[in-house]
């Protein structure tokens, strides 16, 4: 426990030591000159802390030697005095500094202030740190002189050719100064440096390493290239150099400014890429130094960009075969960039693409907003159910740069004949840049109705089986008609997504009139299908013109009859005929409008 004790106490004792040596601070001697004969004169500002009752400054000297001895050769006890002399030989070499002394629970002696002489020596140049633009002005950071003597700066600006100081900063410890009569936006400026005596008219040596602010400026601008270029004043003096130059860009809203390049300490111009027009646009440089983390900024220059975007961001967005065969072409519109011509590009080999039409487009696109996208027609003899082709857009802008969509094909669908009401419909993949097919739709229409549908959503199938293509017992259709549609969903160059869909050509068909006519028949029969004869027709016009005629093997006309609905039940002028081999001539009209013939054989029984 004694020993804690004596710890905790020694442990009091050292801090209420460090808090009183805190506060009694020496005098801030700042000026020892001669001033006739043996009258050294002192000046120093008063201490800025106190720790207790001032009792005097004592004054310390060793004359010859910095290294001393020194000797108490005065004592001051006034504590607002500032200045006092002492009556010492006034050669060159009188070194002094001073102390305070205090009643501060006890007579506390202050540490030594600066030792100052009165030599004519002259401060060192002061090196600059940094020299930097900013928004309201010109920012100077230098390192302090480690001269006693100096009790503030001279500032000196080529503003006015560095004839008399622009500025008078106080402190020896202050390092930085902000000139705001500067202007930044008008040109460089080149600053000097010199330490002030204050005590006598010594002052500092002038910057022998000047440092200048740098200068941006806009050089020129290339609308169709969509560039800006610049050049700057490089920093120059900095002992250590430049490690590079950083270009920093603000656009638009942004509220900060944002790394756009970095560049080699040699370079002094950029250019600057700006795609979106009539946006504000603020650019600075800023010059890293070697060697520590200062850096310099160039002025700002703000301007409202006046280019114009290429149309990179144009696409193709559909290719669909209409009803009538022909092909309508959708082009997405990049609504940044300004147009003035569009080239359509087809050919059924990809590598064979070229152009079948041009269409200038720019009244299409000036209304606001503009349209999302153009529709276009293929009117250059296309033959979609014949050919499958691939399509493409060159866009050209004012500035006759121009720019190529990816491509697109169209639907091929053929149709392989099995039979006469039987087949398969065969088609080739839809093709489309950013695209992807999610499912085919198979689609039977009479006219323009859909009466069947089949969706696909194995899309790596292309082909589709159909096993009866007319129903005979539906003998008002005159055509049937098929076309595939595919359903896709598609990425714009802006990331949006889209689902559109795509037609193939269509494939029609006329069904073939036919007639049946039974090969045996029995009057004898209970009335029914085979009790009688007469033709079964099926895609005939009823109220077209027909004729059955039915004769004997003597070639007798048996039957006659011009009503489809009408039948011979094997008698002739009123009697049965006989079990034997008849021959019809059947002449009737099918619903596409054509005169058939038919004749054949059928046998009588009983």
């Amino acid at each position: 426990m004694k020993l804690l004790s004596k710890i905790a106490l020694f442990l009091a004792l050292f801090l209420c030591f460090e808090k009183t040596n805190a506060q009694n601070l020496p005098p801030n001697l700042f000026c020892v000159r001669n001033d006739g004969a043996n009258n050294i004169v002192l000046n120093w500002n008063t201490p800025t802390a106190f720790c207790g009752t001032f009792i005097r400054y004592e004054i310390y000297a060793s004359i010859g030697s910095k290294a001393g001895p020194y000797n108490l050769v005065l004592s001051v006890l006034t504590v607002g005095t500032t200045t006092t002399a002492l009556n010492i030989a006034n050669s060159d070499s009188v070194f002094v500094f001073m102390k305070t002394v205090q009643n501060c629970g006890g007579v506390v002696s202050s540490i030594s202030s600066d030792t100052a002489d009165n030599s004519k020596e002259r401060p060192p140049f002061v090196p600059f740190e940094v020299v930097t633009s900013v928004n309201i002005g010109n920012f100077l950071k230098w390192t302090p002189s480690t001269f006693p003597e100096v009790t503030g700066y001279l500032i000196f600006s080529s503003s006015n050719n560095f004839s008399t100081p622009i500025a008078t900063v106080n402190g020896r410890a202050t390092d930085n100064y902000l000139d705001l009569s500067a202007k930044p936006d008008s040109g460089f400026t080149v600053y000097k440096l010199r330490a002030l005596v204050a005590c006598d008219t010594l002052q500092g040596a002038l910057s022998i390493e000047p440092h200048n602010t740098m200068f941006l400026r806009n050089l020129s601008s290339n609308r169709c290239e969509n560039t800006y270029k610049f050049r700057w004043i490089k920093y120059n003096n900095y002992a250590e150099g430049v490690k590079e130059y950083q270009v920093l860009v603000k656009k638009g809203l942004a509220a900060t400014f944002t790394l756009d390049s970095i560049l080699p300490a040699s370079d002094s111009t950029y250019n600057l890429i700006v795609n979106e027009d009539s946006i504000n646009v603020c650019v600075k440089i800023i010059a890293i130094l070697n060697g520590g983390l200062e850096k310099s900024a160039t002025n700002e220059v703000c301007f409202l960009s006046d280019v114009l975007p290429k149309p990179e961001k144009a696409f193709i967005q559909r290719v669909s075969v209409e009803n009538d065969n022909s092909i309508t072409l959708e082009y997405g519109i990049d609504t940044i960039a300004k147009y003035k011509l569009v080239e359509v590009n087809r050919a059924t080999k990809i590598i064979d693409l070229r152009r079948i039409g041009a269409t200038d487009i720019t009244s299409t696109i000036l209304p606001t907003p503009p349209t999302e996208y153009l529709v276009f027609k293929d009117i250059n003899n296309p033959l979609p159910q014949k050919e499958s082709y691939y399509y493409q857009f060159n866009t050209f802008d004012s500035c006759d740069r121009e720019f190529l969509t990816g491509t697109a094909r169209s639907i091929l669908l053929e149709f392989d004949e099995k039979t006469l009401n039987s087949g398969t419909f065969n088609w080739n993949p839809f093709e489309i840049k950013n695209g992807k097919v999610i499912s085919y739709d198979f689609n039977k229409y009479i006219d323009t109705t859909i009466i069947q549908s089949t969706n696909i959503t194995l899309t790596t199938i292309n082909s589709f089986n159909v096993s009866q293509i007319f129903d005979p017992n539906i003998d008002t259709v005159q055509k049937i008609c098929y076309k595939v549609i595919a359903n896709y969903r598609l990425i714009t160059p802006t990331n949006d997504t889209l689902f559109l869909s795509s037609s193939s050509n269509r494939v029609c068909m006329t069904p073939t009139p036919k007639a049946f006519v039974p090969n045996a028949f029995n009057p004898s029969e209970i009335e029914n299908a085979n009790s009688f004869l007469r033709p079964n027709l099926v895609f005939a016009r009823k109220s077209g013109p027909y004729e059955f005629l039915v004769f004997n093997r003597y070639g007798e006309k048996v039957f006659e009859s011009n009503l489809a609905n009408e039948f011979w039940t094997g008698t002739y002028q009123g009697v049965p005929s006989p079990m034997d081999t008849y021959i019809w001539h059947l002449k009737f009209t099918g619903i596409d409008g054509v005169e058939y013939i038919r004749k054949g054989v059928s046998t009588l029984i009983k």
